[in-house]
């Protein structure tokens, strides 16, 4: 039992990392850039979060099975980030649209120049919410 809990464990730190390495700088490029195609990409990106999740996995987490993968824990990560990245993504760009907005005032206000694209004091207000 205690051998399930310590894989679940690291399955949810893995695959926690894996989804923010992929979704911070996706996140940072819908919120503060202009693109074509922009808007197909928010929507292809609403598609797994609006599918039912369970289903969606299981189906998902069947056909890794039935192709080969008969390694579990690598294949529950890739089901987790399947459903975890888009979503991870979504929420991400609603707060980095919302930090730059707040971003540009303050800045304003405390004298401060433009700088570089991770800046302490960005950072800072990222982990404050």
């Amino acid at each position: 039992m205690f051998a399930a809990v310590g894989v679940s464990l690291i399955i949810a730190v893995v695959v926690s990392i894996l989804a923010l390495l992929v979704s911070v700088p996706a996140a940072r490029a819908l919120a503060w850039y202009e693109f074509p195609g922009k808007r197909a990409l928010l929507f292809m990106l609403l598609l797994p979060v609006l599918a039912p999740p369970l289903a969606a996995a299981m189906g998902v987490h069947g056909l890794f099975l039935r192709y080969g993968s008969r390694k579990p824990p690598p294949a529950v990560i890739l089901v987790h980030l399947i459903q975890g990245v888009p979503y991870a993504i979504l929420m991400l760009a609603g707060s980095f649209s919302r930090l730059d907005r707040i971003s540009k005032r303050r800045r304003g206000r405390w004298g401060l120049r433009p700088s570089p694209c991770c800046d302490t004091s960005r950072c800072r207000r990222l982990r404050l919410g």
